[in-house]
Formats: C-alpha cells, sequence, structure tokens
C-alpha cells in the first residue's frame, strides 16, 4: 500500500481540482468514468470475487475466496476513482474494507481494513476520505471508533 500512497497525482500540479462526491453503490456492478467495477459469483450464488476491466482482482493472486463481496461506494475527482468495497467473511469478524483505485490507464486494490465492524461513515476532509469504524464489538454511536485515511491524490500503481 505504501507504493500506491507514495505516487505522485496526475492533475495536481496544473491545479485542476473538482471537489470530490461520494456515492453510495447499491448494484453489485459500477461504471465509472475509466472502468467498470463488478463483483461477481464464481458459484452461482453470492458474489464472492472483484473484477475491474475484466480482470479479477480480489481475492488477489488467484486465491480461493473465502468471503462475500458487495460494492459500498465510489468517489470520483477529475483525474481518479475510487471504490470502496466490503468483504464480509463470517461471525467473528464480519466486515474488512479494501478501495480500488483507478485513472485513466491504471488501477490497484488496497491491503484490508477496518475494525471487523459492517457498520462505518464515509466522508471527505480536505484531501482525504475518511472512513469512521466502531471499535470491535462496539456501536457506531458509542463514540469507541476508529478512523482510517486514505489520501485522495494518491495515484493507482497497477
Amino acid at each position: 500500500m505504501k507504493k500506491i500512497l507514495a505516487l505522485l497525482c496526475m492533475g495536481v500540479a496544473s491545479g485542476a481540482w473538482a471537489a470530490p462526491t461520494i456515492k453510495a453503490i447499491t448494484e453489485d456492478i459500477v461504471h465509472t468514468k475509466f472502468a467498470t467495477v463488478q463483483a461477481v459469483s464464481s458459484h452461482g450464488g453470492m458474489a464472492d470475487k472483484l473484477k475491474v476491466k475484466n480482470t479479477i482482482v480480489f481475492p488477489v493472486n488467484g486465491a480461493e475466496p473465502t468471503s462475500n463481496v458487495f460494492l459500498s461506494h465510489v468517489i470520483e475527482a477529475d483525474d481518479r476513482v475510487l471504490v470502496l468495497f466490503s468483504e464480509y467473511g463470517g461471525t467473528a469478524c464480519p466486515a474488512t474494507y479494501h478501495w480500488v483505485l483507478l485513472n485513466a490507464t491504471q488501477f490497484a486494490v488496497t491491503d484490508p481494513f477496518g475494525t471487523c465492524s459492517e457498520l462505518s461513515r464515509i466522508e471527505i476532509q480536505g484531501d482525504h476520505v475518511v472512513i469512521t469504524i466502531p471499535e470491535y464489538r462496539t456501536k457506531l454511536r458509542s463514540g469507541k471508533t476508529k478512523q482510517y485515511r486514505h489520501k485522495l491524490l494518491a495515484k493507482p500503481t497497477h
């Protein structure tokens, strides 16, 4: 993930920046300006794989799926798109999250993050997208939360 965050952003030098928007995804597919991202099933049941540009990107390295995959939110900026997806794997740790990072020529999937909670709040704070998730085995309203920040100016590497 460090190499994903360490690369320079396209469009920043020119000052091109439009306020990104967050949209909830209600289907197993989202068409972005750079690529189609789709949650698909390997066995005809619930979605357990993620495709970007017709390439399976999750699970990584051709591993067998062990959890269900759900598209959550898409954030579109001028020259990049972030798609948040969750991986549901059981009762001990119901959910972890990943980003799919896209631009006109590349895409990448981040390492998993989260506290095993399937409840979250997502917002944009400056040049970061922030996901607030309750600490393990607490409720979002309890105030015991963990924040995950992803810089919107990061560029994909794939």
